[in-house]
C-alpha cells in the first residue's frame, strides 16, 4: 500500500513535469509571470525607418517605475538612437524582431566624462538587467566602412592606400564618426545576454565594463559580413569585471572574440571568470587577456571552445604593471586558416613595460603619447593543455629580463606549422622586446623566452610539407630557469641544420621520455649559459646526434637510461 502511494505519488510529479515543459509559455515569454510592456503601447513604430528611440525609452522607464519588468519587442524592424536600460528591466526581442542601431550622431547621446561616449544601448549601476530573445540587434556597420587597399611590407603593415596594395580592407569612412560601442554596461551587477543576436557594429559589441556578475548563454556576435577588414569590431571586451560567465555562443568578429582587461590605474581585480562551450571565429585574437593590463586577473577558466581563422589563437599580454594569476586554458582545437596577410599564430605571450616596449619600438608608437614608467607586471601559473592547433607559426613567449613569467605549463599540445606565411623576418633572433601585434611575424617553431618554471609535456609540432629549411628547430628556450620536458615529439624542418630543440641560458633541465623521430639531424643544441641538464629514458636512437654543445661543458650534462644513435 505504501509502496504504491509512492509510485502514484512519484508518477503524478513526472507528468506535471511534462505537461509544463510543454507548455507554449515555458519555450518563450510567459506573460503571466511578470509585467510586460509592449513597445507598441508606447507608439513605438515597426516599419525600420521611423526613429523609436523616444518610444523604447518610454517603456523601459515605465518598467522601472513598476519595480521591473519586460520591454517586449514583437516581430518587427526596430529604428531607434540612444536607449538607457535601468533596475530590474529585461529587454526582450521576439524571434522575427530587428533593432536597428540609427546611424545619425544626432540620436546618440553622449555619456562619460566628456560625454563622447556613445552607445546604442547603455547601462550605468543598474542590477538585474537583462537583454533575451531570439531578436537581433543590428549595428548597420557597414555604413560606417569602406573599403581600402593595404599593403604588408618587411614584417609591418603600409598604410598608403593604393591600388598597388593588390588587398582590399574595409577601413573607417574619413571623418565618418563611430559609436564607441552597441551594447555597454557600466558599474552594473547581475547581467544576462541570453539567445539573441548581434551583428555589424562599427565598433565594439558589448562592453562590461567594472562589472559584477555577467551571464551570457547562446548569443551570436556577427561582424564577418565585414570579410577582411579587422578595425575595432570587438565581440565581448570585459574591462575590470569579475564573476563571468560565457556558454554556448558564437563569434564571428572583425577583432577580438573575447578580451579581458583592466584598463584603469586603480587596479581593478578581475576574477573567477569562466569562458565554455564556445565557437570563436577572428581576424585578430580569439581570446586577448591583456594589452590594457594595470589590475589583478585571477582564477579564469577557457573551456571546450573552438577557434577559426584568428590571426592569434590565445594572446596573453602584460604591460601596465598588473597581474595575472591562474589561468587554465583546456580542450581548445584551432583552425587558424590564414586570412589574407594575418598569421595565425596559436598561442602569443608576452610581459614587458609599456614604455619599454613603446621606446624600443618608435615606429608602432609613432604619434602615440608616451606611458609613464611603472614597474614590471607579473604573469605566473598559467596552464595550456590539450590543444590542438593548426596555423602559420608555433608558441611564441617572452617574459622581459627583469621579470620573468613564472610557472607556465604545456601539457598534449599538437601543432601542425603550416608556415604558408613567407615573411617572418625575425624568425632567427627575435628582437627584445617583441612587437606588441607580433603574431604576425612571430617564429614558426615554439620559441619560449625568459621564464622561471616551464613544463613542456606531451607537446608536439609538425611541419607542413614541403617543408622550408629556414623554419629552423622545433623548440627553442632562451634564458629559461627551471625546465621540464617531458614526451616532447619533434624536429628541424628539412635542410636546416639546425638542432630539434635548442637551449641558451637554460639553468637546471630534465629532459625525459622524449623521442628524436626519423629524420632528425641533431636532437639537442646546449648553447652559452646553460647549466645542469639531465636527460633520462629518451630514444634518441633516430637522431644522427645526440647533442652538441657550444660554450657550454660537457659536464654540465648528467644522462642515463637513454637510447643513443
Amino acid at each position: 500500500m505504501k509502496k504504491s502511494f509512492v509510485n502514484f505519488i512519484f508518477f503524478g510529479f513526472l507528468t506535471a513535469s511534462f505537461l509544463f515543459l510543454f507548455q507554449p509559455e515555458a519555450y518563450g515569454l510567459d506573460q503571466s509571470a511578470f509585467p510586460v510592456f509592449n513597445v507598441k503601447d508606447y507608439g513605438v513604430v515597426d516599419d525600420g525607418k521611423t526613429t523609436n528611440t523616444d518610444g523604447i525609452q518610454k517603456a523601459i522607464d515605465a518598467a522601472e517605475k513598476n519595480g521591473g519588468g519586460v520591454v517586449y519587442f514583437p516581430p518587427g524592424d526596430y529604428l531607434t538612437g540612444s536607449i538607457f536600460l535601468k533596475d530590474n528591466v529585461t529587454l526582450y526581442l521576439e524571434a522575427g524582431s530587428v533593432i536597428w542601431a540609427s546611424i545619425k550622431k544626432e540620436d546618440y547621446i553622449g555619456v562619460g566624462e566628456d560625454a563622447k561616449y556613445y552607445a546604442l544601448i547603455y547601462t550605468k549601476d543598474a542590477d538585474n538587467v537583462a537583454i533575451r530573445g531570439r531578436g537581433i540587434i543590428d549595428g548597420q556597420g557597414y555604413s560606417f566602412y569602406e573599403k581600402k587597399f593595404i599593403e604588408w611590407k618587411k614584417g609591418q603593415w603600409s598604410w598608403a592606400f593604393t591600388e598597388a596594395g593588390k588587398r582590399k580592407m574595409w577601413w573607417p569612412k574619413k571623418n565618418m564618426w563611430r559609436y564607441a560601442s552597441l551594447i555597454s554596461f557600466r558599474g552594473c551587477k547581475n547581467i544576462l545576454l541570453e539567445d539573441i543576436t548581434i551583428q555589424y557594429t562599427p565598433r565594439f559589441a558589448v562592453t562590461p565594463i567594472d562589472c559584477d556578475g555577467i551571464t551570457v548563454r547562446g548569443i551570436s556576435i556577427i561582424q564577418g559580413g565585414y570579410e577582411e577588414h579587422r578595425n575595432n569590431t570587438d565581440g565581448i571586451a570585459l574591462d575590470g569585471c569579475s564573476n563571468v560567465r560565457i556558454s554556448d555562443s558564437y563569434f564571428d568578429c572583425g577583432d577580438d572574440c573575447i578580451s579581458f582587461k583592466s584598463n584603469s590605474p586603480e587596479r581593478k581585480v578581475c576574477r573567477d571568470i569562466t569562458v565554455s562551450n564556445c565557437v570563436l571565429k577572428s581576424t585578430s585574437t580569439a581570446i586577448k587577456i591583456g594589452t590594457g593590463s594595470y589590475g589583478e586577473f585571477h582564477n579564469i577558466v577557457i573551456t571546450n571552445c573552438t577557434f577559426k581563422d584568428a590571426s592569434c589563437g590565445i594572446g596573453i599580454w602584460m604591460l601596465d604593471g598588473g597581474l595575472i594569476d591562474g589561468l587554465l586554458i583546456n580542450n581548445i582545437s584551432m583552425d587558424l586558416t590564414e586570412r589574407q596577410y594575418f598569421a595565425a599564430q596559436p598561442i602569443f605571450i608576452f610581459l614587458y613595460k609599456r614604455k619599454l616596449y613603446y621606446s624600443e619600438n618608435p615606429v608602432w608608437s609613432k604619434g602615440l603619447s608616451k606611458p609613464e614608467d611603472i614597474p614590471f607586471g607579473t604573469i605566473r601559473n598559467v596552464t595550456i593543455s590539450n590543444m590542438t592547433a593548426e596555423g602559420d607559426g608555433g608558441i611564441f613567449v617572452s617574459g622581459a629580463k627583469e621579470k620573468y613569467i613564472e610557472n607556465l605549463t604545456l601539457d598534449n599540445v599538437k601543432i601542425l606549422m603550416r608556415g604558408k606565411i613567407d615573411d617572418k623576418p625575425w624568425h632567427e633572433d627575435p628582437p627584445y622586446p617583441f612587437y606588441i601585434w607580433g603574431w604576425v611575424s612571430a617564429p614558426y617553431d615554439i620559441f619560449i623566452r625568459y621564464v622561471d618554471g616551464l613544463t613542456l609535456r606531451n607537446v608536439e609540432i609538425i611541419w607542413n610539407t614541403p617543408e622550408n629549411p629556414r623554419w629552423g628547430s622545433a623548440l627553442r628556450c632562451w634564458h629559461v630557469n627551471n625546465l621540464e620536458i617531458d614526451n616532447f615529439v619533434g624536429r628541424q624542418s628539412a635542410g636546416s641544420g639546425a638542432p630539434a630543440i635548442w637551449l641558451k641560458d637554460v639553468k637546471e633541465a630534465f629532459i625525459h621520455n622524449c623521442r628524436a623521430v626519423h629524420g632528425t639531424g641533431t636532437f639537442l643544441k646546449l648553447d652559452k649559459g646553460t647549466e645542469n641538464i639531465t636527460l633520462i629514458g629518451n630514444d634518441l636512437s633516430r637522431a644522427q646526434k645526440s647533442m652538441i654543445f657550444q660554450d657550454v661543458n660537457s659536464n654540465e650534462v648528467f644522462e642515463t637510461s637513454n637510447r643513443m644513435p
